[in-house]
């Protein structure tokens, strides 16, 4: 057992200073909070596999972009895409567990791939074609555009000041959509 585990950790030494070579996967990520008087919604694709990705450092960008100037918004940004990081990283873990339990034959197949965490990642030849380009189409655009809201304070009688990064034309054209899908 003790050449074992010196096996083990010569061959994890011989790993050092190489870099790790990890799969792109990308997922999507959604916003929707209420801070203080600040009200934001967004949705953007994030790589959980670029390990320079930082949830704090595109707060206060994302902050400064949309000039939110609520102190608090950046790190409450930053807790919500952790949280959902988090969320993944757990479903590949149960994922990983049930194919593993579904191979010793305790478990059913079929429980192997019905999990949330594999349906979540996208699969970019899916939404780019064999073209691979990332660049989305003008009428989906508006599908991606952050939305900053200030709301009146509670003693106004909770009335909505729309201070929208998105322009009104856009979200007039949203609401018509919407009601056409009905």
């Amino acid at each position: 057992m003790l050449q074992s585990i010196q096996g083990q950790l010569a061959e994890f030494r011989s790993y050092e200073g190489q870099e790790m070579q990890i799969k792109e996967k990308i997922v999507p990520l959604k916003i929707d909070l209420r801070v203080n008087n600040t009200v934001i919604r967004d949705q953007f694709l994030w790589d959980i596999g670029n390990l320079d990705s930082d949830p704090e450092e595109f707060a206060r960008t994302l902050c400064d972009d949309l000039n939110i100037t609520d102190p608090e918004v950046g790190p409450a940004i930053a807790v919500s895409i952790r949280e959902q990081l988090y969320e993944i990283a757990s479903q590949s873990v149960s994922v990983m567990r049930e194919k593993q339990m579904s191979k010793k034959g305790r478990r059913a197949p079929e429980f192997s791939s019905n999990s949330k965490a594999v349906n979540n990642a996208v699969d970019l030849f899916k939404y780019f074609g064999s073209k691979g380009s990332v660049i989305r189409k003008r009428k989906e655009w508006y599908l991606y555009e952050p939305v900053v809201d200030v709301v009146a304070s509670e003693e106004d009688g909770k009335e909505e000041v729309n201070n929208s990064s998105r322009p009104k034309k856009r979200a007039e054209e949203e609401k018509v959509a919407s009601l056409q899908s009905l």
